[in-house]
C-alpha cells in the first residue's frame, strides 16, 4: 500500500515539476518575444498606440486632440483609461446629434490652423472607423511577422468591433437620411466602445 501511495506522490510531482518548468519557459519566450519587439519596433509601436488612442479619444469626447505631446508624457497620460472607465459621460441620448470640432491645418501654411465642426455621420466613419481600421491595416501588413500575438488579438478585436454594425450610418450606405431627429439608445455603443478602448489601453500598456 505504501508502495502504490509512494508512485503516486512521485507521478504527482513529476507532473507538477513538469508544469511549472512549462509555465517558466513560456514566460521566458514570452518576455524574449516583447523584448525583441520592442527592440525592433518599439517607436513604431508607440505610434500605433499614439495614433488609435487619438482616434478613440476624438470620436468620444467630441474635443480635438493635442497633437504636441512628447511620448513620454503620453505614456503617462491616463486620460484614455479615465474615458473608457466614464463612457456614459460622454456617450448619452444626443451623441449622435452633436457635431466634432475637429482642427484643420491649412497645406499652404503647415503653421495655420482653423477649427470646423464636423456631423457625426461624416466624423464616424471618415474620421473614426476609417482613420483606425487603416491604422490597423498598414501596421499588420508592414509587420506581422514581428508582432507578437497578443498585440495581433488587439488589433483583431478592435477591427471586428468596428465592423460589427454598430457605426455603420446610413450616408456610409449612399442614403441620404437627417438622424438629428432619431431615436439613439447609447448602450449597444457603450458596449462596443469599451471593448475597443480596453483593447487600445492592452496596447497602449504592452510597452
Amino acid at each position: 500500500m505504501n508502495l502504490i501511495s509512494d508512485v503516486v506522490i512521485l507521478f504527482a510531482t513529476v507532473f507538477i515539476l513538469d508544469r511549472l518548468i512549462k509555465r517558466h519557459y513560456e514566460k521566458a519566450a514570452k518576455l524574449e518575444e516583447k523584448n525583441k519587439y520592442l527592440n525592433t519596433l518599439g517607436s513604431r509601436h508607440e505610434s500605433l498606440a499614439a495614433r488609435l488612442e487619438t482616434s478613440y479619444v476624438h470620436f468620444v469626447t467630441k474635443v480635438p486632440p493635442e497633437f504636441f505631446k512628447s511620448d513620454e508624457a503620453r505614456k503617462k497620460d491616463t486620460k484614455l483609461i479615465e474615458i473608457t472607465n466614464d463612457l456614459k459621460r460622454y456617450v448619452t441620448k444626443d451623441f449622435i446629434k452633436t457635431d466634432y470640432e475637429v482642427i484643420i491645418i491649412d497645406p499652404a501654411q503647415a503653421t495655420t490652423a482653423y477649427t470646423a465642426n464636423i456631423p457625426f455621420q461624416k466624423f464616424v466613419k471618415l474620421q473614426f472607423k476609417d482613420n483606425i481600421l487603416n491604422v490597423t491595416k498598414d501596421y499588420t501588413e508592414r509587420y506581422l511577422s514581428f508582432t507578437p500575438k497578443e498585440i495581433l488579438e488587439s488589433i483583431f478585436k478592435i477591427e471586428d468591433t468596428l465592423n460589427s454594425g454598430v457605426f455603420a450610418t446610413p450616408e456610409e450606405h449612399g442614403l441620404k437620411v437627417d438622424i438629428s431627429k432619431a431615436e439613439f439608445e447609447p448602450e449597444v455603443m457603450l458596449d462596443k466602445l469599451e471593448k475597443i478602448g480596453n483593447e487600445i489601453i492592452k496596447i497602449k500598456e504592452y510597452s
